[in-house]
């Protein structure tokens, strides 16, 4: 997949969405929709935000590879149309916390879930905690799910932890993004918030509730 990787880069980088999307028309022929998402499209991503912080592209050029990302999303989606969701499967909302303002990994983990035929609400980035906590206390997700990018926003996921965990209902609350990796013992003491490093622990907790050794209900 590393072949892949710097050529969808630069196609992303000059918006150039038929080359980007052939190429990932190219990697979904050999590799599973998980395995494209995380080793070509999430690594590419993390390329043009290092180019970004490094000053080396704007912010035009990197709202122009978010937006040629987000359409292939949408159109992978589009070429694999998901069937109905299941009665039983329950129901995902999925969310940024409020000032973040990445989502290309919320719209990965929203089309994983329906992949799995999930009821799935995905509501995007920047989701002020009031507004995300009226729709949750309305619609009664099994799973809540939060996206944070940026390290000094975890005071904010914390808050929105807290909030979601007193919830009757006790929906499960996962959480993603690239600092997850640095979560993982942030929320040890809740029973029901798993940290997903990438995707692949997605896949996990759908198919036995479990992300690593941890189990659904366990700490």
């Amino acid at each position: 997949m590393h072949e892949y990787v710097e050529k969808f880069t630069e196609y992303v980088l000059a918006g150039d969405d038929n080359q980007a999307s052939r190429l990932v028309d190219s990697a979904m022929a050999q590799y599973t929709k998980t395995e494209v998402f995380e080793q070509l499209i999430t690594p590419a991503m993390y390329r043009v935000g290092t180019l970004w912080e490094e000053n080396k592209i704007s912010v035009a050029d990197e709202h122009l590879a978010t937006a040629v990302v987000d359409m292939i999303i949408t159109s992978l989606d589009q070429k694999e149309p998901q069937e109905e969701a299941l009665p039983d499967t329950g129901k995902v909302l999925l969310g940024g916390v409020e000032a973040e303002e990445h989502y290309l990994g919320l719209k990965m983990v929203s089309s994983r879930f329906k992949d799995y035929r999930w009821n799935v609400r995905y509501l995007g980035p920047n989701l002020p905690l009031s507004h995300l906590h009226t729709m949750a206390q309305m619609w009664k997700p099994d799973v809540i799910v939060l996206s944070v990018a940026l390290a000094y926003r975890l005071p904010s996921v914390i808050e929105y932890v807290d909030t979601f965990s007193k919830f009757e209902h006790q929906p499960t609350i996962l959480i993603g993004g690239r600092v997850a990796p640095k979560l993982q013992s942030t929320f040890s003491e809740y029973n029901n918030v798993f940290v997903l490093v990438g995707l692949d622990d997605l896949d996990q907790w759908i198919e036995t509730g479990k992300v690593g050794s941890v189990h659904a209900g366990t700490k």
